[in-house]
C-alpha cells in the first residue's frame, strides 16, 4: 500500500507477483490483483487464484 501510494497508483491498478499465500491473502486485503509464482505447484489445494509456473505468463494478467 505504501509503495502504490507513494508512486501515485490505486491498489486497483496494481499487480502483485508473490510465491507465499501469506502475500496473496495481503494483496488480495489490499484491494490489488494478485498472481501466485508457484513453478512447482506446491499450493495446487489452495483457493483459486490467479497462479504461474513461469514469469514469461506475468504479461497475461497486466
Amino acid at each position: 500500500m505504501h509503495a502504490a501510494k507513494t508512486m501515485g497508483f490505486k491498489p486497483i491498478e496494481c499487480l502483485v507477483l508473490e510465491d507465499s499465500l501469506v502475500g496473496i491473502e495481503a494483496a488480495i486485503a489490499a484491494g490489488m490483483k494478485a498472481v501466485l509464482y508457484d513453478p512447482m505447484d506446491v499450493h495446487s489445494k489452495f483457493p483459486p487464484v490467479n497462479k504461474i509456473k513461469h514469469f514469461s505468463e506475468v504479461l497475461n494478467y497486466c
